[in-house]
């Protein structure tokens, strides 16, 4: 094996440029050897400004012309199926944003045909990598709170569009009936707690479209009107077996929140998740009468996750290539995830509780 992998990237947007292109450049094994983007400026900017090899405006040409040794599909979600699948048929390894599809369906041929090709995939978001979720997790299974009864996680904001001087693409179509906060938000909670917890057994859900207008705060589009037709509004109800629960709300309707992103509630203690990075990140409620210990006590570190970006997505598969390891950030998670967010969706339309089919 040559001493870098080579990685091409298709999709040069805002979040190419905000979280991932320099963090390929900088990864030690990792060569930007080529971009693509439908905007063939935009993608002829990236190479330029990353040092990227080579540039295209169609992906079936930088498969078929760049010597690559995987490609990161940084597409709009509508396009995420189709890309994923000519990558993989091409013969490379795969890194792909959240959602892993459209559909269950889809997200399931993705698995299986990286699965049968032989081939490594890295799904995003890479929370289980996340120095946070890891010591989260570390405490949960240690239990430092003892058996957890419910959860209650927040997933909602107001969506990219309502930032200013966030972008310089389009971003309202994460507003529309092939995006939505559903598919945007609820990978990164979703792929925490079941990471956290385990496998969600059964699903219920409400969902909506709570602002059925909104205006662009910054791109192209901004100062101007448009109609949301994705639900932005949802709440999630989550059943993980043996009387442990969870809500988790997961929509574009939230300005700000103040609180904790995330309580789970035990028999022997409460841990908080605060968001953010360092020692108070994470807090543990206990009551402990013999030992004299009583109340909120900081449960991370100083500086714990700082530096963490999502480009752990592609650098993590980088560094699986090179040492022949399959990523933790895997196929088979991400689909259990995109089972959890379609059979919300039927739970919201059905009005009943919806068992899942698929494990991590």
């Amino acid at each position: 094996m040559s001493a870098k992998i080579k990685v091409g990237v298709v999709g040069c947007g805002t979040v190419a440029e905000l979280y991932y292109l320099a963090g390929i450049r900088n990864h030690s094994t990792a060569d930007l050897t080529a971009v693509c983007d439908v905007v063939s400026d935009r993608a002829e900017q990236a190479a330029r400004k990353y040092g990227a090899s080579s540039w295209f405006s169609d992906l079936d040409r930088m498969l078929a012309e760049a010597d690559l040794d995987a490609v990161l599909v940084l597409t709009q979600h509508k396009h995420h199926y189709e890309n994923a699948m000519k990558v993989l048929k091409a013969g490379k390894h795969l890194a792909i944003e959240k959602p892993l599809a459209e559909s269950f369906d889809q997200a399931r041929q993705i698995v299986e045909l990286a699965e049968t090709s032989g081939l490594k995939l890295s799904a995003a978001p890479p929370s289980v990598l996340d120095p946070v979720t890891v010591r989260i997790r570390e405490l949960i299974r240690d239990g430092a709170v003892g058996k957890i009864s419910h959860v209650i996680w927040h997933a909602s904001g107001s969506g990219p569009a309502r930032r200013a001087n966030w972008g310089f693409t389009d971003q309202t179509w994460f507003y529309q009936r092939h995006a939505g906060p559903m598919s945007s938000l609820g990978p990164y909670a979703l792929t925490s707690l079941t990471w956290f917890l385990g496998p969600v057994l059964r699903v219920a859900a409400l969902s909506g479209i709570s602002i059925s207008e909104r205006i662009a705060a910054a791109g192209p589009t901004e100062g101007r009107p448009f109609a949301t037709t994705a639900p932005d509004n949802n709440l999630v109800l989550l059943d993980w077996g043996e009387g442990t629960f969870g809500s988790l709300d997961v929509g574009y309707c939230a300005v700000a929140s103040k609180g904790p992103q995330g309580q789970f509630f035990g028999d022997e203690g409460v841990l908080a998740v605060n968001g953010g990075t360092g020692a108070d990140c994470i807090e543990v409620y206990r009551q402990d009468e013999g030992s004299g210990v009583s109340g909120w006590l900081a449960a991370g570190s100083p500086n714990l996750g700082g530096g963490f970006t999502i480009a752990t997505t592609i650098t993590h598969l980088v560094d699986c290539i090179f040492e022949d390891r399959q990523p933790e950030t895997s196929g088979r998670h991400a689909l259990h995830v995109s089972e959890i967010m379609e059979t919300a969706a039927r739970s919201a339309d059905s009005g009943v509780f919806l068992e899942t089919t698929t494990r991590i």
